[in-house]
């Protein structure tokens, strides 16, 4: 199951990938997260214009190296430069506390590792 695509599609002009692998036997522990805690962050700072829109990705094949894909499109380079410090701002909101936000990431950090993150441009 993937995520919905948020927003979009507005002109863009560059992207930034997260790639994930999901832990062994996480799996449907990973999903929960995305539906409630990742997707809820998502649309907050959608709301914000933190991005213009994002897709989700799976491959379709086991030799990828990574099983998620986050792909976050914005409309100028000024936007994906401000996305970490405008994400990370969007997800206090959602977590309400300090604690709470490190409970986040400890959670997460057993769910996932990061594969890589990379930055495109968008090309008509």
């Amino acid at each position: 199951m993937s995520e919905p695509a948020l927003g979009g599609p507005p002109e863009v002009r560059c992207a930034r990938m997260f790639k994930v692998r999901v832990l062994p036997g996480q799996e449907a522990a990973y999903e929960r997260y995305l539906r409630e805690v990742v997707e809820p962050i998502d649309a907050m700072a959608h709301e914000a214009g933190v991005f213009a829109y994002m897709h989700a990705l799976r491959p379709e094949g086991q030799d990828a190296g990574w099983t998620h894909a986050r792909v976050f499109y914005f409309t100028d380079d000024a936007q994906r430069q401000r996305f970490a410090e405008d994400m990370a701002r969007a997800a206090a909101r959602f977590d309400g506390s300090a604690d709470a936000t490190e409970r986040r990431k400890a959670l997460a950090a057993t769910l996932r590792d990061t594969v890589g993150t990379s930055d495109y441009r968008v090309s008509a």
